[in-house]
């Protein structure tokens, strides 16, 4: 085209206004073109061709819920991600519409990456962790260590999954501690040392914009965790293996009402099976941290924890002492 243009300049001196103007708005038109192919599937950002499903998790991103005092000034999110892999920074940027803070951080993280996660972990309520592979390709490639520090410094609350391949991971942080007991309660070849209640609210970001980093309440030792319905209570568990267990067990967390009655409930793994309890040595403890929204009826409610076996039929549980399980707490959920 250029060619053609410059020769008819050439031959009639008189076009040279209309034929630049044309070649002008043809070179405008094929780069926009060529622009508009590139972004359904750019090789440079998108080697593997993630877009697929990165693109509903970012979708889902973009609905966090973020707050602004003025239309001009900059959104205050109560949540934040994390995404385990510079490689992805280049896609994010080009397609994360959404005011929520990112941060990428490498898969094996340094010291510094270590102090961020910590500092987000006291500052957000909510904190979600962006993978573009499976758990299973994550952990071939010894690519989890992000993961495995969030799960064992924050609360796991729900894992989402596209093509059952990208992950989702949100996690509670930021919250108040509550109630914690260091007594020891034995089930099976396993120990409870340590219980740590914390109940994290939707107003706790909004404090620390203004005045730092939330500080944890001193635990009153009653036994007893005041809430309300809107709360997220964060459980933080400590096990110790006493003897060698005898199979990866899976921990189970209850919320009983007056009536005896199951209201609430999780099951999962240590870590959701990033700290299985198989390989323990006598003395070695894990840490198993999970959180339990409380969307329930004003009331009293027992929190009770154990663990079971899901490698034998009928799922038997450990048993101690005081029974196949123990007691966290009373949890007393206001109006």
């Amino acid at each position: 085209l250029a060619l053609g243009g410059f020769a008819a300049i050439w031959r009639r001196p008189t076009l040279a206004a209309p034929v630049g103007a044309a070649l002008a708005l043809g070179a405008l038109l094929i780069a926009s073109a060529l622009l508009g192919i590139y972004r359904t599937g750019d090789t440079r950002f998108d080697p593997y061709n993630v877009d697929r499903y990165l693109r509903p998790m970012l979708d889902r991103l973009a609905e966090v819920p973020c707050h602004r005092d003025s239309p001009g000034e900059v959104a205050r999110c109560e949540a934040v991600m994390v995404a385990p892999d510079p490689l992805l920074t280049d896609y994010f940027l080009a397609y994360l519409r959404a005011p929520l803070p990112w941060y990428a951080i490498d898969a094996l993280p340094a010291p510094e990456d270590t102090l961020l996660l910590d500092q987000l972990v006291r500052r957000y309520p909510t904190i979600y962790l962006a993978r573009d592979r499976s758990a299973q390709a994550d952990d071939d490639q010894g690519r989890r260590a992000v993961e495995r520090y969030l799960a064992a410094h924050a609360f796991k609350l729900d894992e989402e999954r596209f093509e059952d391949w990208a992950r989702l991971v949100r996690f509670s942080a930021a919250g108040t501690l509550a109630e914690q007991s260091d007594v020891p309660r034995a089930l099976g070849e396993m120990t409870l040392v340590q219980s740590t209640l914390r109940i994290q609210r939707d107003q706790t970001i909004l404090a620390a914009r203004d005045a730092g980093p939330p500080r944890a309440g001193e635990p009153t030792g009653d036994g007893m965790v005041q809430a309300e319905a809107s709360d997220m209570l964060q459980i933080g568990l400590r096990w110790r293996a006493d003897a060698p267990p005898e199979a990866n067990y899976t921990t189970f967390v209850q919320l009983i009402d007056s009536a005896s009655q199951v209201v609430a409930q999780r099951d999962r793994p240590p870590g959701d099976g990033l700290f299985p309890t198989a390989p323990l040595q006598p003395g070695e403890t894990i840490a198993d941290n999970l959180a339990l929204p409380l969307d329930l009826p004003p009331g009293r409610y027992r929190l009770i924890a154990g663990l079971y076996r899901t490698d034998i039929e009928g799922f038997p549980r450990l048993a101690g002492p005081g029974g196949d399980f123990v007691e966290l707490a009373e949890v007393v959920v206001g109006e």
